[in-house]
């Protein structure tokens, strides 16, 4: 038998050319941005501690936590004014803690520091002291004397006030202090009590020229009385009596 050659093997496929997918057409980025995280802020700074103002002294006391006063006048009131605090608040009469007594307890300090006490009464001059208290139980006898306080300190906008055209006069009681007594007009004596006491005919009444003046009356063992007297042309009446009362010391 004859012998068959082999049927040629077909040609190789031509390679396909590679098709790349279609692109496709970019879209914004509409994602928000990340939040920054804040900015550490610095602790605000504190405020500063409340600025105490100087308060004038007529002097200081070592003391520890309790307080007997030798306060003459002993009915002058006693304020007391404690460490931070900005306002004085009363603690009664300086008889209400007298020094020596063995009846009455001594005004007890809350503890120690600095203070304040502020004596007064109405027609004295005021005193003020600063207290450095420790911490004993010790009691300190406090010695004041007030003074007598001069017309012309008085605080006008704290006084009865008359206004009238012509002249004021005083009804004084009690009698005793009628006798006594002298009217003053801004601290200058213009004459007695009775001096003033408003008779008929002009002759005794306080005439004063137009202004402002403090009127005082005073009497030995009686506590001062001051009122202020505008004198206007034309205010509502020409002349008028002033009734006063005045209150014994002590």
């Amino acid at each position: 038998p004859v012998a068959r050659e082999p049927a040629p093997s077909p040609p190789p496929a031509a390679p396909q050319p590679r098709r790349e997918p279609p692109s496709q057409p970019s879209r914004p980025d509409l994602s928000l941005p990340e939040p920054e995280a804040p900015a550490a802020q610095a602790p605000a700074p504190a405020p500063p501690p409340p600025r105490q103002e100087a308060i004038a002294v007529d002097g200081e006391i070592a003391t520890g936590l309790r307080l007997a006063f030798d306060v003459q006048p002993d009915d002058t009131f006693v304020s007391l004014r404690e460490p931070q605090e900005r306002r004085f608040r009363s603690i009664g009469q300086a008889r209400d803690f007298p020094a020596g007594s063995k009846k009455a307890a001594p005004f007890q300090l809350p503890g120690p520091g600095e203070y304040y006490l502020r004596f007064y009464k109405d027609g004295m001059q005021e005193r003020v002291y600063r207290v450095r208290a420790g911490g004993s139980a010790e009691t300190t006898r406090v010695p004041v004397r007030m003074a007598r306080q001069d017309a012309s300190t008085v605080a006008r906008g704290d006084l009865p006030r008359y206004r009238v055209a012509e002249a004021v006069a005083v009804d004084v009681e009690p009698r005793e202090a009628a006798r006594t007594g002298w009217v003053l007009v801004d601290g200058q004596r213009r004459g007695g009590v009775d001096d003033f006491s408003g008779g008929l005919g002009g002759k005794r009444w306080l005439e004063l020229p137009p202004g402002r003046y403090r009127v005082s009356v005073e009497a030995p063992g009686f506590r001062r009385h001051d009122f202020l007297v505008e004198v206007l042309p034309g205010a509502e009446s020409r002349r008028e009596k002033v009734a006063v009362r005045l209150v014994p010391e002590g």
